[in-house]
């Protein structure tokens, strides 16, 4: 129907499942139920497949939805994640700029908040080396999930130093795309005058 993710994966053993993740950002009272729809669906289409569900909370809000539901007759259950619960440290050490943005959800484990946001731009910085867009995209996610945190503030002021002093405008990608928009631009301007 409209579930977020739905794939065939395989676990470290070497078992083949389907995956279905849903990302929520608000506590729904009939997750559990949409879930089991959700589970019913999957498994009419793949019948001899496993099926693992995962609900990943990048609320705001304290975690309150259930997981499960028990009936006197049966019972449904699937794995709730609260990215509040999980250590920030995990993500930090990623090489991988998804997962690395993810951390900003994360328990910082008494660290303040300036130092993690800070350690989150200089890993992200590093991990998308020289392409100043990829890096713009993955600010833009980080500055998205730093709402979920109330670290907009403390966002905008460390984004803002970091990349004054590495100078974005100075890497070789950016004056490259600098150089076709610029290209771009007198093509454009030499057919409005031909034209005219």
């Amino acid at each position: 129907r409209h579930a977020d993710i739905v794939m065939k994966a395989v676990d470290e053993a070497g078992e083949h499942f389907i995956l279905h993740l849903e990302l929520r950002n608000d506590n729904d009272p009939e997750m559990a139920l949409r879930m089991m729809h959700y589970y019913t669906d999957i498994a009419l289409a793949y019948p001899d497949e496993l099926i693992r569900q995962y609900v990943i909370y990048i609320g705001k809000a304290a975690l309150s939805m259930s997981h499960k539901i028990a009936h006197s007759e049966w019972h449904y259950a699937y794995q709730l994640i609260d990215m509040h619960t999980l250590d920030c440290e995990q993500f930090m050490h990623q090489d991988n700029p998804d997962a690395l943005v993810l951390a900003i959800l994360c328990d910082f484990k008494g660290k303040h908040s300036k130092e993690i946001v800070e350690g989150i731009i200089r890993r992200l910085i590093e991990l998308t080396g020289n392409h100043p867009e990829r890096l713009r995209n993955y600010l833009k996610m980080l500055e998205t999930l730093s709402t979920n945190r109330n670290l907009s503030e403390i966002f905008e002021e460390v984004e803002s130093k970091m990349l004054s002093e590495i100078e974005i405008e100075k890497l070789p990608s950016y004056r490259i795309g600098e150089a076709r928009g610029e290209a771009r631009g007198e093509a454009r301007g030499e057919a409005r005058g031909e034209a005219r």
